[in-house]
C-alpha cells in the first residue's frame, strides 16, 4: 500500500519554520508524528529572488525579428547563468534540509519509509515564499525515493462530504449526430 507523508510547515525563511512530520498509510490515520524546526535561511530567499529575476529576463530575448538576426551567444550565456542560479537554489534547499534541527525528522523518515515504496509527500504550506521552493529537488526525493511524488497544499483543510444525486434515466435514447462517410452506403 502507498505511504503518505505530511509535512506541515509554519513560518518563513526569515524567522524559521516549525515543521510537523506525519507518516502513515494512505487513507488511514498517521502512525508516526513528530515536530521539528528549520532555521531561518536568508541566503536561500535571496537566491530564489535572483533566480526568478534571471529566469524572467530570459523571456525578453526570445522574440526573433526577421530583419535583424544576430547570433552573439548572449542568450545562451543568460541561460547558463539562469541554470547556475537554479543549482544554487537547489544547493541552498538541500543544505537547509540537512540542518541539525531538522535531522530528527529526516531520520524518522528514513526509519519508516523504504526507498522502493510508493510515497505521496503532502507539503502543507501557508507562506508563499516556501511554496516557491523546488521541493521536487530535495535530495531525499530526487535521489533516494524515486517513487515519491510531491503535492503542495494549503495549510488548513476540512473534510467535505458530497451527496450523490441519483440520476434519472430516459426511456428514449437521444442521438446528437452521426458522423461518417457515405461512399458505398445507400443512405436513401
Amino acid at each position: 500500500m502507498r505511504k503518505l507523508v505530511v509535512l506541515k510547515l509554519d513560518g518563513d525563511l526569515h524567522l524559521g519554520v516549525q515543521v510537523t512530520l506525519e507518516i502513515g498509510e494512505e487513507g488511514k490515520r498517521p502512525t508516526t508524528e513528530m515536530t521539528g524546526k528549520l532555521p531561518s535561511n536568508l541566503d536561500m530567499a535571496t537566491a530564489i529572488d535572483q533566480w526568478q529575476s534571471m529566469y524572467r529576463s530570459l523571456w525578453k530575448f526570445t522574440r526573433i525579428k526577421a530583419k535583424k538576426i544576430i547570433y552573439d551567444g548572449f542568450i545562451f550565456q543568460r541561460r547558463k547563468e539562469c541554470d547556475n542560479k537554479a543549482n544554487e537554489v537547489r544547493e541552498h534547499l538541500n543544505s537547509w534540509l540537512l540542518s541539525e534541527s531538522f535531522r530528527p525528522l529526516r531520520e524518522k523518515w528514513l526509519k519508516h519509509l523504504m526507498p522502493d515504496e510508493e510515497v505521496r509527500v503532502l507539503i502543507r504550506i501557508h507562506c508563499w515564499q516556501l511554496k516557491k521552493l523546488p521541493w521536487h529537488l530535495w535530495d531525499l526525493i530526487d535521489r533516494d525515493y524515486l517513487k515519491a511524488e510531491i503535492v503542495l497544499s494549503i495549510s488548513e483543510s476540512e473534510a467535505v462530504t458530497v451527496a450523490l444525486q441519483t440520476s434519472t434515466f430516459r426511456n428514449k435514447i437521444r442521438i446528437l449526430a452521426i458522423l461518417g462517410d457515405s461512399d458505398g452506403i445507400d443512405v436513401e
